[in-house]
C-alpha cells in the first residue's frame, strides 16, 4: 500500500488525502448496508469471498483493512517450536485427564 495521495473525493468532489494504493473507483451501499467495493480493489488486498475485514473511519474516510484468518497465519508464519507426534499424545491424554476430574 501508498502513503498519503492528494486528490478529489469522488462524492463530495473536494479535495482530500487518503490513504491507499491510489486505486479510485465507486461502489455500491446495498441492502442491510452490504458494501462492493470495484473489483481491482478487491484484487488489490487480496481479499477472499467470505474473508473477516477491519472497518476503520480515519479523517472521514472508511478505511477496509484485511484481517488473516489464523489458520494461514499458522501455516505461514515461522516456526519457533518443535514437538514430536509421542509428546503431542501425552500432553493430550494429560490435558484430557485434568478436564474429567
Amino acid at each position: 500500500m501508498g502513503g498519503w495521495l492528494p486528490g478529489k473525493d469522488l462524492f463530495t468532489g473536494r479535495e482530500s488525502k487518503c490513504q491507499g494504493s491510489g486505486l479510485h473507483g465507486k461502489g455500491k451501499v446495498a441492502r442491510k448496508f452490504a458494501l462492493y467495493p470495484p473489483k481491482e480493489m478487491v484484487v488489490e488486498l487480496g481479499l477472499r469471498e467470505g474473508q473477516t475485514v477491519r472497518y476503520e473511519v480515519v479523517g472521514g474516510h472508511l478505511v477496509v483493512k484485511p484481517i488473516e484468518d489464523p489458520l494461514d497465519l499458522a501455516l505461514k508464519s515461522k516456526k519457533w517450536a518443535k514437538t514430536s507426534i509421542k509428546e503431542f499424545e501425552l500432553e493430550s491424554e494429560r490435558e484430557q485427564d485434568e478436564l474429567s476430574r
